[in-house]
Protein backbone atom coordinates (compact mmCIF):
# COMPACT_ATOMS: atom_id res chain seq x y z
CA UNK A 1 0.00 0.00 0.00
CA UNK A 2 1.30 3.38 -0.83
CA UNK A 3 1.40 6.22 1.28
CA UNK A 4 0.15 9.28 -0.16
CA UNK A 5 0.77 12.59 1.98
CA UNK A 6 1.18 14.77 -1.91
CA UNK A 7 4.81 13.74 -1.84
CA UNK A 8 5.75 12.38 -5.42
CA UNK A 9 9.39 11.11 -6.20
CA UNK A 10 11.17 12.59 -9.37
CA UNK A 11 9.82 9.97 -11.49
CA UNK A 12 5.98 11.25 -10.91
CA UNK A 13 5.18 8.32 -8.80
CA UNK A 14 4.13 8.53 -5.47
CA UNK A 15 6.31 8.02 -2.74
CA UNK A 16 6.25 4.82 0.29
CA UNK A 17 6.08 5.24 3.66
CA UNK A 18 9.36 4.11 4.04
CA UNK A 19 10.72 6.12 1.57
CA UNK A 20 9.35 9.17 2.97
CA UNK A 21 10.53 8.26 6.36
CA UNK A 22 13.95 7.71 5.16
CA UNK A 23 13.66 10.82 3.15
CA UNK A 24 13.38 12.53 6.10
CA UNK A 25 15.78 10.97 8.02
CA UNK A 26 18.66 11.57 5.95
CA UNK A 27 17.63 15.43 5.57
CA UNK A 28 17.28 15.90 9.04
CA UNK A 29 21.19 14.31 9.48
CA UNK A 30 22.40 16.46 6.70
CA UNK A 31 21.09 20.04 7.70
CA UNK A 32 22.52 19.19 11.39
CA UNK A 33 25.67 17.57 9.74
CA UNK A 34 26.28 21.31 7.51
CA UNK A 35 25.25 22.95 10.51
CA UNK A 36 27.70 21.22 12.59
CA UNK A 37 30.29 22.15 9.43
CA UNK A 38 29.56 25.47 9.96
CA UNK A 39 30.63 26.02 13.75
CA UNK A 40 26.86 26.02 14.81
CA UNK A 41 25.32 24.63 17.72
CA UNK A 42 21.90 23.04 16.19
CA UNK A 43 18.96 22.93 18.64
CA UNK A 44 16.53 20.60 16.88
CA UNK A 45 13.00 19.85 17.64
CA UNK A 46 11.46 16.32 17.25
CA UNK A 47 8.39 16.37 15.17
CA UNK A 48 5.11 17.14 17.58
CA UNK A 49 2.68 14.21 18.25
CA UNK A 50 -0.76 14.57 15.77
CA UNK A 51 -4.00 16.29 17.24
CA UNK A 52 -7.27 14.49 16.23
CA UNK A 53 -8.08 14.07 12.56
CA UNK A 54 -11.31 15.57 11.81
CA UNK A 55 -13.81 13.53 9.89
CA UNK A 56 -13.25 15.21 6.87
CA UNK A 57 -9.66 14.81 6.54
CA UNK A 58 -9.85 10.91 7.80
CA UNK A 59 -10.36 9.64 4.07
CA UNK A 60 -6.98 11.28 3.08
CA UNK A 61 -4.97 11.03 6.67
CA UNK A 62 -3.09 7.38 6.73
CA UNK A 63 -2.97 5.48 10.06
CA UNK A 64 0.77 5.14 9.99
CA UNK A 65 1.44 8.79 10.60
CA UNK A 66 1.67 8.56 14.40
CA UNK A 67 4.29 5.48 13.67
CA UNK A 68 6.10 7.35 11.09
CA UNK A 69 6.50 10.44 13.36
CA UNK A 70 7.84 7.88 16.58
CA UNK A 71 10.36 6.20 14.28
CA UNK A 72 12.34 9.99 12.88
CA UNK A 73 11.99 11.51 16.41
CA UNK A 74 14.17 8.29 17.46
CA UNK A 75 15.89 9.15 15.16
CA UNK A 76 16.40 12.79 15.97
CA UNK A 77 17.06 11.46 19.85
CA UNK A 78 19.77 9.78 18.80
CA UNK A 79 21.74 12.59 17.03
CA UNK A 80 21.68 14.38 20.82
CA UNK A 81 25.82 14.96 21.07
CA UNK A 82 28.43 17.76 21.79
CA UNK A 83 26.91 20.56 19.65
CA UNK A 84 23.24 18.70 19.21
CA UNK A 85 20.90 19.88 21.48
CA UNK A 86 17.52 17.74 20.58
CA UNK A 87 14.61 18.94 22.27
CA UNK A 88 12.07 16.22 22.73
CA UNK A 89 8.98 18.07 22.02
CA UNK A 90 6.98 14.85 21.26
CA UNK A 91 7.33 14.04 25.52
CA UNK A 92 6.42 17.51 26.42
CA UNK A 93 3.34 17.66 24.25
CA UNK A 94 1.85 13.94 24.29
CA UNK A 95 -0.70 11.76 26.09
CA UNK A 96 -0.64 8.31 25.05
CA UNK A 97 1.02 9.07 21.88
CA UNK A 98 -1.00 11.41 20.85
CA UNK A 99 -1.00 15.15 21.31
CA UNK A 100 -2.43 16.56 24.36
CA UNK A 101 -6.31 17.71 23.38
CA UNK A 102 -6.02 20.91 25.06
CA UNK A 103 -2.73 21.86 23.20
CA UNK A 104 -4.08 21.20 20.02
CA UNK A 105 -5.25 24.30 17.42
CA UNK A 106 -6.09 21.01 14.55
CA UNK A 107 -4.44 18.25 13.82
CA UNK A 108 -0.91 19.69 12.55
CA UNK A 109 -0.89 23.09 14.92
CA UNK A 110 -0.55 23.91 18.89
CA UNK A 111 -2.92 26.55 20.75
CA UNK A 112 -2.07 29.38 22.80
CA UNK A 113 -2.16 26.76 25.56
CA UNK A 114 0.49 24.23 24.07
CA UNK A 115 3.05 27.15 22.66
CA UNK A 116 3.02 28.58 26.08
CA UNK A 117 4.14 25.19 27.60
CA UNK A 118 6.74 24.25 24.86
CA UNK A 119 8.30 28.13 24.99
CA UNK A 120 8.34 27.95 28.41
CA UNK A 121 10.23 24.81 28.57
CA UNK A 122 12.36 25.91 25.41
CA UNK A 123 13.60 28.84 27.20
CA UNK A 124 14.13 26.94 30.64
CA UNK A 125 16.89 24.30 27.88
CA UNK A 126 18.31 27.57 26.44
CA UNK A 127 18.64 29.43 29.67
CA UNK A 128 20.96 26.26 30.75
CA UNK A 129 23.49 26.65 27.54
CA UNK A 130 26.58 28.60 28.06
CA UNK A 131 27.41 31.54 25.34
CA UNK A 132 29.64 30.53 22.98
CA UNK A 133 31.52 32.84 20.56
CA UNK A 134 31.51 32.41 16.08
CA UNK A 135 34.04 31.05 14.88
Amino acid sequence: MEWKLGQTSSHGGSLTRDQIVSDCKRNLRDIISRSRVAGATVIVTTIFPVGPVPLIKRPLWSSQIPDAVREVNRDLLSMHEPGVIVFDTFELLQDGGNRRSNYAADTLHLNAEGYAVLNERLRKQLNTLEPTTPR
